[in-house]
């Protein structure tokens, strides 16, 4: 489209002209979204999120509101590599590891922003005994 064009681009339902320009266009509003449009407005760019549901989460809210984490990247990367079955490419399979030892510290700053609570149940094992066991299959990795 064309900068003309733009100036002429009419939204069909409200009879609207918009002209708007947008570094980023992040389509979907649940974790992956989120963060993502969350660091791309903190490393400057101006960003529309778009969201077909009524309300976020998409279907991180199959999660519950948890996310994996892990104490070791190498050791993740293990029980991945096991998990998948060797259907995922290790360098992928990699960076997923390593975010999930960083994923912790990264929740805690966002919840810090807004007084939310983040809690482990790696930090309460006493009190879940799923956290105590580790992954959800026992296979080489599981432990972290």
């Amino acid at each position: 489209m064309t900068a003309s064009q733009m100036d002429h681009t009419i939204d069909a339902r409200t009879g609207e002209r918009f002209d708007e320009t947008i570094d980023v266009v992040v389509i979907g509003f649940g974790y992956a979204g989120g963060v993502a449009a969350i660091e791309a407005h903190d490393a400057g760019a101006s960003v529309i999120l778009l969201e077909k549901a009524s309300h976020p989460g998409g279907i991180s809210i199959c999660s519950g509101g948890g996310a994996r984490a892990a104490k070791d990247a190498e050791t993740a990367l293990l029980y991945l590599k096991a998990t998948c079955g060797g259907r995922t490419p290790e360098d992928v399979l990699a960076v997923l590891a390593h975010g999930m030892v960083e994923i912790g510290d990264y929740l805690r700053n966002l919840a810090e922003i807004c007084d939310a609570n983040v809690s482990s149940t790696l930090e309460r094992s006493v009190e879940w005994e799923a956290a105590k066991r580790g992954g959800n299959y026992p296979l080489p990795g599981w432990e972290t």
